[in-house]
């Protein structure tokens, strides 16, 4: 059910792009897609903005953040984006919460020879220059406002290189 109550007539930009690139990639890996129970993407639903509970994880969460841009010669900007990556695991076992962050990690950079070339088309394919993991995720004690149950919750961040035309 979509939360908001009309999408914006407006073309995609070269940051929305990037972002739903990574949005791609992370929603449609088989492991992630096999353990996740709640995937938020900010897509305008109303589950965008709850927070995690027990009954939700595997929880993941992506949200995009703005970081300084600069010019990078004359009609062109430099303009790295972030993509907050926030995780959540039921129960304290720390290894579930780091084997999660590990599936995500190797979701943007698959081993399979396959699987890296269809991530790595999608991610050029946005005009991404460069991803990198500024912050690996690991664990911060959660507690379930609603039940008196302990989750484990991580929030990590990958930075897009983006060179923008502005002339």
């Amino acid at each position: 059910m979509p939360f908001s109550l009309s999408r914006l007539r407006l073309p995609d930009v070269e940051e929305t792009l990037a972002f739903r690139a990574i949005d791609k990639v992370l929603k449609h890996d088989v492991i992630l897609h096999s353990v996740v129970k709640r995937y938020n993407s900010y897509t305008g639903s109303a589950e965008d903005t709850q927070m995690p509970t027990v009954s939700t994880c595997p929880y993941l969460q992506i949200v995009p953040k703005p970081l300084t841009s600069r010019w990078e010669c004359e009609g062109q900007h430099r303009m790295p984006i972030s993509v907050v990556i926030r995780l959540a695991t039921q129960g304290t076992d720390i290894d579930d919460l780091m084997n999660f962050w590990g599936c995500v990690r190797r979701a943007l950079w698959p081993t399979n020879p396959a699987r890296r070339a269809a991530v790595e088309a999608i991610i050029n394919g946005a005009g991404i220059v460069r991803p990198t993991l500024k912050l690996s995720a690991f664990g911060i004690p959660l507690k379930d406002k609603d039940r008196d149950s302990a989750m484990l919750g991580a929030v990590g961040d990958l930075e897009l290189l983006l060179f923008i035309d502005t002339p």
